[in-house]
């Protein structure tokens, strides 16, 4: 029981983290895949395993200048994400899901279950 109170005064009840600081619902990034595959991205740009500090200084002022840019393009909706086909059929019958739970034809038992049926297979 303690356990539940906890949950309940820390996330959903409180006002220092509310609902829209950690839910994902309705969310199309759910993970940080995106972060990972910057670093991916990064880390091939770097070429070497052992990078010299001056160097991966520069790599890194030059990323923070494309920022701006990236910022923009996202901003004015003009930019894609990359997604894997799975991907993009997995974020499809979540979508879905969430239409039916909105629409009031899935019950949030219902959505829970087929929700983990996705993921788990």
């Amino acid at each position: 029981m303690l356990q539940v109170n906890y949950i309940e005064a820390t996330w959903i009840t409180s006002t220092m983290w509310p609902a829209s600081s950690w839910s994902v619902y309705r969310t199309s990034i759910r993970t940080n895949s995106d972060c990972e595959g910057w670093h991916a991205q990064l880390n091939r740009k770097a070429v070497s395993g052992q990078l010299p500090m001056y160097k991966l200084i520069d790599l890194l002022h030059h990323e923070s200048q494309l920022l701006a840019v990236t910022t923009k393009l996202l901003s004015e909706h003009k930019a894609q994400r990359l997604q894997r086909k799975c991907t993009k059929n997995l974020q499809h019958r979540i979508f879905t899901l969430w239409d039916e739970f909105d629409a009031g034809s899935r019950s949030a038992k219902a959505l829970l279950k087929a929700c983990s049926h996705i993921y788990i297979g």
